[in-house]
């Protein structure tokens, strides 16, 4: 997106809807520090398009974006997409927009010195692509035109029509904003219209968040001052033929002071979110997400979605992204892993009980100022968060988080062991402190019925290549052992060992098939898993390690 307005021993979670258990992720073949891999982020059906603005594959923070396609489970990298030298621009990646068939990256315009030495900002330039297969082709580009200003701060596609936000434009009103619209032929582009608001003012920004679904256009406002100032508004645009018109402007009933309503929109089928991670009403800028309901053409507020775990500053609404009856919601600055950690949730609609929050998401790996959630998508049975600072990839160099969905079922475990009382306690979410940080942090993906048997365990936080064993056993009271914790009453054993990946992350694979777990694992029992391993260079006294552990109880 664009540049936006500000943004225990035991613990239960809950997963259900877009709101699975364990994250893999997208990571390009030539990345490195600094390059901010999803800074942008777009999915469309079996691909994702992702971009990384400060890559310097072609010179000092030219970019670059990379398009993946999933195949089966994985998701890999299909084509890298570079800007042309030709062309004065730079953050090639910085926007990106993608529909079935078209995509779409913008490049910032280069700052130049005048003959006196004053910066001259020139215009930025937007490239489209048609993906024919598993290639692509460059239909063309567009440049902003004279005094569109912030011209690509967001980007979409209704239909073969590319709409681009420009929300410092200052052709009505200063900085008021206006929304560019090219019809997309095979051999170009061709411009259609401008839409600004009808009733759009000074400074309201009109155009920094876009979201088109089923004719219909959500256009932000988060600078309008309607009932307060920078409080924010939604414009709704219905195409009609080859038109766009005005049907409704929407304030959300908490919308007040400096809460940005309208930083990010998703309309997805009936429904309609918007942003406004600057509320309060949680807690000072923790955010909320107001969702609306086409009711017969008309759009009507029917909810307001606070997070579960609702912290002060965290931006709940940053970023937003729909699909059927599930929405996934970016808080980049949430700090329940560190200062702007970042989280992903997701919630649900039902017929009983409307919408809620079902659930939060982090990586393994996420960590201080990865800025987990600054994008989010929704394809295909899986959730996508971008985390532009993340060393998941290699050190600080970006990454996109992707979360496999469950079948919907709901899945329940407890963690304990969390190593908070040790000579070297971690930071809470894991084990006790290793050589490389706050400890080792365990998770589960898949559910907890023997049938099914897809129960895996992933840990992250271990030291990069070090042996690893996962252990099993009964719950019991913690004792210590090396430097780590461990939690079993009675005989306890290996199941799995591997090496760490050179990210620190271990994954295990058929685990429901060893003998010792299809042995013990029946329905109704309860067993615990946790990581050991050896940490030689570790903080504390003690050759060994572990993680905290993860108790689950087994269904049919």
């Amino acid at each position: 997106m664009g540049k936006r307005p500000p943004l225990a021993c035991m613990a239960t979670a809950v997963f259900a809807c877009c709101v699975p258990a364990y994250a893999q992720h997208l990571c390009s073949s030539d990345l490195h520090s600094g390059d901010g891999l999803g800074h942008a982020l777009a999915v469309s059906g079996e691909f994702a398009l992702v971009g990384a603005p400060e890559s310097d594959a072609l010179g000092p923070s030219r970019g670059e974006a990379w398009l993946f396609e999933r195949v089966g489970g994985a998701w890999l990298e299909r084509e890298r997409l570079l800007p042309e030298l030709s062309q004065s621009t730079v953050r090639f990646g910085t926007e990106v927009a993608m529909n079935h068939e078209l995509l779409a990256v913008l490049a910032m315009g280069e700052t130049v010195r005048a003959i006196d030495g004053s910066p001259i900002s020139l215009p930025g330039r937007i490239w489209v692509y048609r993906r024919v297969g598993r290639s692509l082709e460059r239909i063309g580009s567009v440049q902003a035109p004279a005094g569109a200003l912030g011209f690509g701060t967001e980007l979409c596609f209704l239909g073969n029509m590319l709409c681009v936000g420009a929300r410092h434009d200052s052709q009505g009103h200063t900085n008021a904003g206006a929304v560019y619209l090219y019809d997309v032929r095979c051999d170009g582009l061709d411009f259609r219209d401008t839409v600004r608001g009808a009733n759009i003012g000074p400074f309201d920004h009109f155009g920094t968040s876009l979201s088109g679904d089923d004719g219909w256009l959500a256009v932000g406002a988060p600078a309008d001052d309607d009932v307060g100032p920078q409080a924010g508004a939604v414009y709704m645009f219905q195409q009609v033929g080859d038109h766009l018109v005005e049907r409704q402007k929407l304030i959300p009933s908490q919308a007040e002071l400096l809460n940005y309503a309208g930083s990010e929109v998703s309309v997805f089928g009936r429904w309609l979110a918007v942003g406004m991670p600057g509320s309060d009403l949680a807690g000072m800028d923790a955010g909320t997400v107001t969702v609306f309901e086409n009711q017969d053409g008309t759009w009507n507020e029917v909810s307001v979605l606070t997070a579960s775990d609702a912290t002060p500053g965290a931006a709940f609404g940053h970023s937003l992204a729909g699909h059927d009856d599930c929405l996934c919601i970016g808080a980049p600055l949430d700090g329940e892993r560190g200062p702007a950690s970042g989280a992903i949730y997701g919630a649900q609609h039902s017929t009983t009980q409307g919408w809620s929050v079902a659930g939060k998401l982090h990586s393994p790996t996420t960590q201080a100022f990865d800025y987990l959630g600054l994008e989010v998508a929704v394809s295909k049975g899986y959730l996508f968060g971008s985390a532009r600072n993340s060393s998941a990839c290699g050190m600080a160099s970006g990454a996109v988080a992707y979360f496999p969905e469950s079948d919907l079922q709901t899945m329940e475990y407890e963690e304990t062991c969390f190593c908070d009382s040790s000579p070297c306690p971690g930071d809470g979410t894991g084990g006790c402190a290793n050589s490389i940080g706050p400890g080792a942090v365990l998770s589960v993906s898949g559910g907890p019925s023997i049938l099914d048997g897809d129960l895996e365990v992933v840990v992250s936080g271990l030291p990069p290549s070090r042996m690893t064993a996962i252990l099993f056993g009964p719950q019991g009271p913690p004792f210590s052992v090396g430097a780590g914790i461990l939690c079993f009453d009675g005989p306890y054993h290996r199941v799995a060992s591997g090496r760490a990946n050179s990210n620190g992350v271990l994954e295990t694979h058929s685990l429901m098939k060893e003998p010792r777990i299809q042995r013990d694992a029946l329905p109704g029992t309860t067993w615990g898993f946790q990581a050991y391993y050896v940490d030689h260079q570790g903080p504390c006294t003690g050759q060994v390690n572990t993680s905290q552990a993860i108790w689950v109880t087994f269904e049919p």
